[in-house]
């Protein structure tokens, strides 16, 4: 029976850098998990336009010349057996459009992306890459951070040992566990499920009297209740915590060392694809390792 959670078509965007190599490994073992076709593009933005604009001369035959210099070094990418490859090189000014486009294009399930290794106020700022796809994607994106580089060219690099899951509780959010129930059971890996409970937004004195009033053994008999209606084929951990979404999500993924953090994400609309503040977005930019915002399709 086919699995409904399998990925088809998966999207790894590569600048070709060293510090690529994590996303690539991770992207291959999905797409060996599902038998899906790998797509790696390379978006080449010294684009003939942006030449012409400079003034340079040769621009036409030096693009070309990038352009094959590129695909010659994807390449490197292996054909391996049972593993369908697909490189493509793309020119645009903007990498994130180019990399949503093909997406589009090739109506992938999964968009991985790299990204480098930021400092604590980096992380903040906003204009990268992963951060632009992660925003605009319409199908599931997963970042594989570059903190722990170490790792990157080691024997585990693609494998998955504890995967951390994150709920609110939401409908939006079922399809989030189930996916990385799947992941569990393809890797062999522990699943830990994280509900945090959120404080509303009050007057800063009250703060301390409303967190006493939220009752943690409640949230708990809340998770235990949702997860069970799921009928997950993990033997998942749970775990309730109070405070900011993304600072207790990141906190307990660090806590397990987990090797993949899952956050679930609705679709968003034009307007609601510029509003910036989303945990998703914020668990991205704090965690150290691979973040997979899983893009739940609800019906309009």
């Amino acid at each position: 029976m086919e699995n409904p959670m399998a990925y088809r078509t998966i999207l790894l965007a590569t600048d070709l850098s060293p510090s690529a190599e994590r996303a690539a490994e991770l992207a291959r073992s999905l797409a060996r998990r599902d038998g899906a076709t790998l797509h790696v593009l390379h978006v080449n933005v010294l684009s003939a336009e942006q030449l012409q604009y400079r003034g340079l001369s040769g621009i036409e035959a030096y693009a070309l010349q990038v352009v094959q210099a590129c695909r010659n070094t994807l390449e490197d990418f292996k054909d391996e057996p049972g593993l369908t490859l697909v490189r493509a090189v793309r020119n645009d000014q903007s990498p994130a459009n180019a990399i949503l486009d093909y997406a589009e294009e090739q109506q992938a399930d999964l968009i991985v992306v790299g990204s480098r290794g930021l400092s604590a106020v980096k992380r903040f700022l906003l204009g990268s890459v992963a951060s632009k796809v992660v925003h605009a994607a319409a199908c599931s994106v997963l970042v594989a951070g570059q903190d722990l580089q170490e790792d990157a060219k080691g024997e585990g690099a693609g494998s998955l040992r504890r995967i951390v899951a994150s709920t609110d509780l939401s409908e939006a959010s079922k399809s989030g566990l189930q996916q990385a129930d799947a992941l569990a059971q393809a890797h062999g890996a522990a699943l830990s499920i994280v509900h945090v409970m959120v404080p509303p937004m009050v007057n800063p004195y009250d703060v301390e009297i409303i967190a006493r009033r939220m009752d943690l053994d409640s949230g708990r008999r809340a998770l235990a209740e949702f997860v069970e209606g799921l009928a997950l084929r993990s033997e998942a951990t749970q775990t309730v915590s109070l405070g900011l979404a993304d600072q207790e999500i990141v906190a307990a993924a660090e806590a397990q060392q987990a090797d993949l953090l899952v956050v679930s994400s609705t679709g968003m609309s034009a307007m609601g694809r510029l509003l910036l503040g989303s945990v998703a977005d914020k668990v991205v930019r704090r965690a150290h390792c691979p973040v997979l915002v899983h893009r739940a399709q609800v019906p309009a």
